[in-house]
């Protein structure tokens, strides 16, 4: 060969073709002759480029004894392109694509590829520094039926790799795309497809995964659809499309994408030109395009007519230096009739940037959701995992899961952990509904920081004709600001319908914890409990309400709020209503504080046909003031009703504490009690007011109103009523003050004929 200049190319390495069809290789060829001249590199230089190309369309079988096309026979088409280059200086672009089409018979592509440069020492020639290049990796596989029965299986699977060597100075950034698609007009369809990207620059992968067997209508089959993404450099960025549809039968579609980075390192050089590598940092990157970063992105879909559909995804990101992001966009399964079942793993871990999982870029968009679907008969399940980890950055969580059935059960569930230095927060959200059936939704969040730890939860299961079932627990733990949020509501028409919330918040300076539960239905039982705890050495507060409502059944609701620091305030409401059913709500909260507590209770019961019983506590204390405030309300038109409310206040100076409570029914008897204690230092205040009423004549009416306050000046009140249409009722009022002054003032009225 004669010397010239150097060429843009030799063919380093080997390109392998085993193929039913046409094969065609592309080599890279010198820009100044027709004819293809090559020549060996100088070491460091020289690009590679390979392009391997196999198609078969329908091959026929040589006994034309089935008519005039003759019988079909399985076209199968194997391609491999491999292209290697000794060192990072080289350019290498390396692209295997296989095709295999049929009719009357499966047909299965394969198509490999492989791209690698090796990196090295820098190089110099006449004074100018030589850039790392990059490897650039294109597999394609197709294996298509035409709608038409196959009496097979197509099969495609495609397979690419891309690996640049050496350091953040000499390696070039890699590349992949990995695309195999496989499609039938019936019978088994099987498309998979891997891709691997390994760089100490820039790692991208691009996954494209499709199976479809029902290219032909109400065509019996199934498809199955599976990617692997592995990507690992100094910057990651990677997405996954799975999908697999099918009419009658099975549908199979699942993602792996897996990253794992060091951070890119800055470069400096001495006098003579030898780098200096620093360590890796969070906003330097090859070129300075956004930081260091893991981008994950994952897609999965799963579609069936008639049968059974299973998705799932799994994205794991490691990190050193890096920002971890993690989109999932979506895990989706949908059946017109039969089962639909998805699933979603999110992990997270950066040990020196931020983890984001969700919406990462504030747009409120859906950037993390799992979803089941069915339009018809057949259940739907819908599940969810993310784990995020940044021991010195913010981890961030934010997701939705949704199951949903027309005529079957849907069981929806999440468990989401956060943990980080800075912001910490996890805010996701469980839907499940049904028309008919059951409906389940659980949602579990954990949120543990240094410095802050937000929870924001809400579940919610929804149902026509059956059961509903609804639970959040929400936890935020060790940062200096904890807040915490858990909702859960759980609804239907005919059925029994329960509902839990909540939330703990346990932190340094403040913390904030609210639950919310409801449960309603109008044909059956309603349950409803919602908790709240909040724990800090400044402020606490925590709020907890619930409620349960029924036509037709009994209702209880329980609800109960907790706070403990130098500054503590809890609230609790309950309420529980029916028609026609026996009721029950109770209420309690506590404050206990370093200076001062503060502490509301509020309890209501209320049907129309059954008997009901409520009661409501407070409990407040403080160093240097107190409050507790209680209410408690049973009602009844037929049966019996019974209502307790107890306040209960201590302080070093001053404490307030005040209870009321009512009771009245119709045709039972009644009884309404009211205790209210104050114990103050310097002020002690204690107010009880109880009513009773019944509107039947040989029924009983009690009122109890006690009220106790101690202090250097105390002030007590009691005040009680008992009404009764002919037995007089029993109203007892007694209120007692202890102190150097003291005032008390309480007071008894039965009344008859009222």
């Amino acid at each position: 060969m004669k010397a010239r200049t150097l060429l843009p190319l030799a063919l380093v390495g080997l390109a392998l073709l085993a193929t039913a069809g046409a094969t065609k290789v592309k080599l890279t060829q010198s820009l100044f002759e027709d004819t293809p001249t090559y020549e060996l590199p100088t070491p460091g230089y020289g690009n590679v480029f390979v392009d391997v190309v196999g198609n078969v369309a329908n091959p026929r079988k040589a006994d034309r004894a089935w008519g005039k096309s003759g019988w079909k026979v399985e076209p199968i088409v194997t391609t491999q392109a491999i292209g290697i280059a000794p060192d990072g200086g080289n350019q290498v672009a390396v692209r295997s694509s296989a095709t295999a089409l049929s009719k009357f018979a499966p047909a299965k592509a394969y198509a490999t590829a492989y791209g690698e440069n090796g990196g090295g020492d820098l190089i110099f020639n006449d004074g100018q520094r030589i850039t790392a290049s990059d490897v650039v990796v294109l597999a394609v596989a197709r294996a298509n039926g035409k709608p038409a029965p196959t009496f097979g299986t197509l099969i495609s699977k495609s397979d690419g790799t891309a690996i640049s060597g050496g350091d953040v100075l000499t390696a070039g950034n890699a590349v992949v795309l990995s695309s195999s698609r496989a499609t039938g007009g019936t019978g088994i369809t099987v498309a998979t497809g891997y891709g691997r990207a390994d760089s100490a620059k820039a790692a991208a992968v691009g996954m494209d995964v499709r199976a479809n067997s029902a290219k032909w209508y109400a065509s019996p089959g199934a498809a199955f659809a599976g990617s692997q993404a592995y990507g690992r450099g100094g910057h990651v960025d990677m997405i996954s499309d799975t999908r697999a549809r099918a009419d009658l039968g099975t549908a199979i579609a699942g993602t792996l994408a897996i990253a794992k980075s060091n951070g890119v390192q800055p470069t400096f050089f001495d006098g003579v030109g030898r780098r200096l590598l620093g360590a890796p940092v969070n906003d330097v990157n090859d070129g300075g395009n956004g930081g260091n970063i893991i981008y994950n992105e994952v897609a999965t879909q799963g579609r069936i007519d008639v049968g059974a559909t299973v998705v799932g995804s799994m994205a794991v990101d490691v990190a050193e230096t890096n920002k971890v992001v993690i989109v999932n966009d979506n895990t989706d399964a949908a059946a017109a009739v039969g089962t639909s079942t998805a699933g979603a793993i999110n992990i997270g871990i950066s040990n020196n940037n931020d983890v984001l999982i969700g919406d990462y870029d504030n747009s409120d968009a859906t950037q993390n959701e799992v979803t089941s679907k069915v339009r018809g008969r057949g259940s739907a399940q819908a599940g969810m995992f993310n784990l995020g980890v940044a021991p010195n950055g913010n981890s961030q969580i934010t997701g939705n899961v949704v199951a949903a059935s027309d005529q079957a059960d849907a069981l929806g569930g999440a468990l989401t952990v956060s943990n980080g230095w800075g912001t910490v927060s996890n805010d996701l959200s469980v839907t499940s509904s049904t028309s008919e059936y059951n409906a389940v939704a659980a949602l579990v969040g954990l949120s543990q920081s240094q410095e802050q730890a937000v929870n924001t939860l809400a579940a919610s299961a929804r149902s026509n004709i059956g059961s509903a079932l609804s639970y959040a627990l929400a936890n935020s733990i060790l940062g200096e600001i904890d807040v915490s949020t858990s909702s859960s509501s759980a609804t239907t028409v005919t059925g029994q319908a329960a509902s839990t919330a909540n939330s703990q918040s346990l932190g340094v300076i403040t913390t904030e914890s609210q639950a919310a539960s409801t449960a309603t239905t109008k044909d059956g039982h309603a349950l409803s409990a919602a908790t709240a705890i909040s724990a800090s050495t400044v402020t606490a507060e925590a709020v907890s309400t619930s409620s349960a409502t029924t036509t037709n059944g009994a209702a209880l609701s329980a609800s109960g709020a907790a706070s403990f620091a130098a500054d503590a305030e809890a609230d609790s409401a309950s309420s529980a209503a029916s028609a026609a059913g026996n009721v029950g709500s109770a209420s309690g909260a506590i404050a206990v504080g370093g200076l001062q507590g503060k502490a509301n209770s509020a309890s209501s019961g209320a049907t129309e046909v059954g008997s009901v019983g409520s009661i409501s506590v407070a409990g407040a204390g403080g160093a240097i003031q107190a409050q507790s405030k209680v209410s408690s309300s049973a009602q009844t038109s037929d049966g019996n009703a019974e209502s307790l409310a107890g306040s209960y206040s201590f302080a070093g100076i001053n404490s307030v504490a005040s209870a009321k409570s009512t009771a009245a029914s119709q045709t039972g008897d009644v009884d309404a009690t009211a205790e209210a204690f104050g114990f103050g230092g310097f002020h002690g205040e204690a107010n009880a007011d109880a009513a009773a009423a019944t509107g039947c004549a040989d029924c009983d009416s009690t009122a109890t109103a006690l009220g106790i306050a101690t202090g250097a000046i105390a002030d007590a009140t009691a005040r009680a009523k008992a009404d009764s249409p002919k037995n007089p009722g029993q109203a007892i009022a007694n209120a007692m003050a202890l102190g150097a002054v003291s005032r008390t003032s309480n007071g008894g009225q039965a009344r008859r004929g009222v």
